[in-house]
């Protein structure tokens, strides 16, 4: 049994840290002022509260909120959990950013060193909360299976970010979210058609280097918008505990950029057309074919 309450300056990590995060691998990491208890009295439960009044950004100084944060995992199987939670933010420098958030997520991870199937499925709702003058309705899926072994994951998902003009945008300010959607950080703020994500992941650790290759096909959730195609690669050294799966990325959330999110298919074949008529035009200036005359 374990019961431990706090009222600090921290930095939390929940789950994958797609809501809630503490942006770990930047020199600036972000953080929290908040009262928390975390709770494992019933086994295999772990149920985690906290109360924040500050977030303490990348860019520094801090931003008055009033969030609610309720976590509560359950272990079912050896490798395999439920967790339930619910986030309630508001924002006092910015009203539009204040929602409540509810969901679920069901995950399995392999127990041992032999591997196995990993998998993941998660629903999310958000709606307008506290003094926020905007309509927020918007709901959030994350699909993903793939398989590990010995030392290699191959992982394929699709994550949607629901998003409409006249409902909304599905948004997670609390996360750590450079490891989602693409290392290029273009999805900071959902973009006001939603967004999907459809992606392909490899990873893999070589005498203690951690690989990582991911490509993405990103849409809009509503119309027929296309963002683009990156392909992210990197390598690096795990930094320390607070790893985990992330998706899109190195554990110790290291590695280069070379993402170009809004570079598809379309604008590549219009910019490789439009090189060769200028170089054929520049071959035509210097080079005049004269007739031959017959003598």
């Amino acid at each position: 049994m374990h019961r431990d309450a706090a009222a600090v300056l921290e930095r939390r990590l929940l789950d994958d840290q797609r809501f809630v995060g503490n942006v770990g691998w930047r020199q600036n990491h972000q953080s929290f002022d908040a009262v928390r208890v975390e709770s494992s009295d019933v086994p295999g439960t772990t149920v985690n509260y906290a109360f924040i009044r500050g977030v303490h950004g990348i860019r520094g100084g801090a931003v008055p909120v009033s969030s609610q944060v309720l976590n509560a995992a359950f272990a079912v199987h050896a490798a395999a959990r439920v967790v339930g939670y619910a986030y309630g933010t508001g924002n006092g420098n910015d009203p539009r950013r204040s929602t409540n958030t509810w969901g679920v997520e069901v995950s399995s991870r392999p127990a041992g060193d032999d591997g196995g199937v990993v998998y993941e499925v998660e629903y999310a709702r958000q709606r307008a909360a506290a003094r926020n003058p905007m309509r927020v309705e918007a709901s959030y899926v994350h699909l993903m299976a793939g398989a590990e072994a010995r030392g290699l994951v191959v992982t394929a998902g699709w994550e949607r970010l629901g998003g409409q003009p006249a409902n909304g945008q599905f948004n997670t300010p609390l996360a750590t979210l450079h490891p989602f959607n693409g290392w290029a950080d273009r999805f900071l703020v959902t973009p006001a058609a939603g967004l999907k994500d459809t992606y392909l992941s490899v990873r893999g650790t070589v005498s203690a280097v951690q690989w990582s290759a991911t490509h993405h096909d990103f849409r809009s959730d509503t119309g027929r918008l296309r963002y683009g195609e990156p392909r992210v690669a990197g390598r690096g050294r795990c930094a320390g505990p607070g790893g985990g799966d992330q998706r899109d990325g190195l554990p110790c959330r290291e590695g280069p950029c070379t993402a170009r999110p809004h570079a598809g298919r379309g604008r590549r074949r219009a910019r490789r057309g439009a090189r060769r008529r200028t170089g054929a035009r520049r071959l035509a200036r210097r080079v005049r074919v004269r007739p031959r005359h017959r003598g």
